[in-house]
């Protein structure tokens, strides 16, 4: 039984493999469905390798066509010329992870969590970049992200309805403890907080609030009965949103009209000098600021539970000061490891007794070191840079969308360390790089 499960498996990896090959388009569509909407937290265990389930099955499979593609087919290199920049920041910085993880307590565990990284993330966009070419290739993986959303509004709404989580009987045992907060109730002043197939539902928000300007794209793109579908999925969007009981996400789309502003100030040369002051007085004052804020909360954070127990502080207080404390904390590490980090996977390895660092940026610090973080960042900034040269300059009316949706990923990651938001930041990080291409021909076309 055993040799014919492994025969029939063998089989199935070798029909994915060859469709991979012979329809790399379809097999990157299927991925992106396999990987958004995949229950995260049946996947991830405590103290054990991520299982090979499913969604990476294909995403091995597309890593195997992409290399093949890569070493034998002619001319293939010649499709990344005008991505060189950004490809070589994501490559080096998947080099520097590997490199930090020989710093890593458990070097084999971390050296996997990188490379799981640059597969989920980093890879996906590349291989985006050499198989999709045009206008209409980049409207069929809309489509499909538009697809992965209709899924997982349908499945937040019957969690909604059932007041209980998903996939809850199908965990790999009774018992499993899981990384990524596990199937227990998420309670909040007594509400339970949805979080659909995600491991939080503050992943479940982000994705949420991420998701809101590529639905208005398509709202804007679309007529009849398909603009009504659409505007019923945005409509549910935003009660999930409020049923996630995320502070931060609410903000984000509260704030959405500013930022999208703040985004087509790029658009009109009569805004260069509100642009300057936003950009070099405003955005400096306010990260200014908010740091004076966060060292000055430093003591409160040192006493948080004692204020707690006295209950002069409460339950929302806590959450804030609970995030200033892993900030101090990781200042503190920082100063051990400032280089190369303590690998990727082990931000947390000096920080007891804190279980969990809740700001990627500085998990992504802690792992990689300055080095690490600095390409990390130099990587957003040129995304970003192409987004806004594509509003500007193309006046391309999709790229804001993508662009902003792009930036929402991002500001959530500042109260967010479980990356599974990459999947969705690293296939429209591709999107806007080659709009911005395509606009950058049609321009010289013109001219």
């Amino acid at each position: 039984m055993t040799l014919l499960l492994v025969a029939i498996g063998m089989i199935f990896f070798l029909a994915l493999f060859l469709l991979s090959l012979k329809k790399p388009k379809l097999m990157f569509y299927i991925s992106i469905v396999l990987l958004l909407v995949w229950p995260s937290y049946i996947v991830y265990k405590a103290g054990v390798l991520p299982g090979m389930t499913l969604d990476r099955i294909f995403l091995l499979v597309l890593g195997i066509s992409f290399l093949i593609n890569f070493l034998f087919k002619n001319n293939f290199i010649v499709r990344f010329k005008p991505y060189t920049k950004e490809i070589f920041l994501v490559i080096s910085m998947f080099i520097w992870m590997l490199f930090s993880s020989f710093f890593a307590d458990n070097t084999i565990k971390s050296v996997f969590a990188s490379i799981n990284w640059f597969l989920s993330g980093p890879f996906l966009m590349i291989y985006l970049i050499a198989f999709f070419k045009n206008d209409n290739d980049l409207k069929s993986v809309i489509l499909v992200i538009l697809f992965v959303l209709i899924i997982i509004n349908s499945l937040g709404l019957i969690e909604m309805i059932n007041k209980t989580p998903l996939f809850k009987n199908y965990l790999i045992t009774e018992t499993e403890s899981t990384l990524l907060a596990g199937t227990e109730e998420k309670l909040r002043g007594g509400i339970y907080r949805i979080k659909s197939v995600f491991s939080n539902p503050l992943v479940y928000a982000q994705i949420l609030v991420a998701s809101i300007p590529l639905w208005l794209s398509a709202l804007l793109s679309t007529k009849g009965l398909a603009k009504v579908f659409i505007l019923i999925n945005v409509i549910i969007t935003y009660i999930l949103l409020f049923k996630t009981d995320s502070r931060a996400g609410l903000a984000l789309a509260l704030a959405m009209p500013m930022l999208f502003f703040y985004i087509s100030l790029y658009k009109r040369k009569r805004y260069f000098i509100l642009k300057k002051i936003v950009n070099f007085i405003l955005l400096p004052l306010l990260l200014i600021l908010l740091s004076i804020n966060i060292y000055m909360k430093f003591d409160d954070a040192n006493q948080m539970h004692t204020l707690s127990m006295e209950g002069k502080i409460g339950q929302e207080e806590v959450s804030s000061l609970a995030r200033i404390l892993q900030i101090k904390m990781g200042l503190d590490v920082l100063e051990r490891h400032p280089i190369v980090g303590q690998g990727q996977g082990e931000a947390l390895r000096e920080l007891e007794p804190l279980r969990s660092i809740d700001n990627y940026y500085l998990t992504i610090i802690l792992s990689t070191g300055i080095v690490g973080f600095f390409l990390w960042l130099f990587f957003l900034l040129k995304i970003f840079q192409k987004g806004v040269k594509s509003i500007r300059y193309y006046n391309d009316p999709t790229v804001k969308y993508y662009t902003l949706s792009f930036l929402i990923l991002l500001i959530y990651y500042t109260i967010l360390s479980i990356d599974k938001g990459n999947n969705l930041l690293f296939i429209l990080a591709g999107i806007i790089l080659i709009r911005f291409k395509l606009s950058h021909s049609n321009q010289e076309l013109k001219i």
